[in-house]
């Protein structure tokens, strides 16, 4: 006799964390991250306190690519706030064929500490960056890029001047070196 392995409800419920990351490895799979964290309290003559996060990720797949970093950083000295800023971007290529991409970045900044003449002048940037390009130079370890890119930049200021806008084209060229 043949002896047949007989599957009780609680092993099926067992295998179902594995199969459900075997199905989703091709999108969720090989993402790199980075997670810094600082912190530090001087005392000479003056007091000055200091705090710092910063995170990184970013995942590659055969034809896209995506990542962002995040930044905050909260400073005191004697009491009085001299940083409470917070940045980040994003990227987001597509390799199309021929050699030729599209490329997506989206980037912020809030400061809620900057001061102009000793007045108050917190304000928040948001930045698009959409454009497309060539793969001028494709190796193992180096890729060199180059394109044309639209900018829109929108900035808020709490100082009274409120919302301005703008537009600018640019060129841009990339390198990635694997060191």
């Amino acid at each position: 006799k043949v002896a047949q392995a007989v599957r009780t409800p609680s092993a099926e419920q067992d295998d179902a964390p594995r199969s459900l990351a075997r199905r989703h490895r091709a999108f969720f799979g090989p993402w790199r991250a980075r997670l810094a964290v600082s912190s530090q309290i001087n005392r000479d003559t003056r007091t000055r306190s200091d705090f710092l996060v910063e995170t990184r990720l970013a995942r590659k797949w055969p034809h896209d690519e995506v990542s962002t970093t995040d930044y905050y950083r909260y400073a005191k000295t004697d009491g009085n706030v001299t940083a409470d800023v917070a940045r980040g971007n994003g990227m987001w290529r597509h390799t199309l064929p021929n050699r030729i991409f599209t490329v997506y970045r989206p980037a912020y900044e809030w400061n809620s500490a900057y001061k102009i003449g000793g007045v108050n002048s917190d304000y928040m940037l948001l930045q698009q960056e959409a454009g497309g390009g060539v793969t001028l130079v494709k190796t193992k370890k180096t890729t060199v890029r180059a394109g044309l890119s639209e900018n829109r930049f929108d900035t808020w200021e709490e100082s009274g001047s409120g919302h301005s806008d703008t537009h600018a084209e640019s060129a841009f060229s990339e390198a990635d070196v694997q060191l």
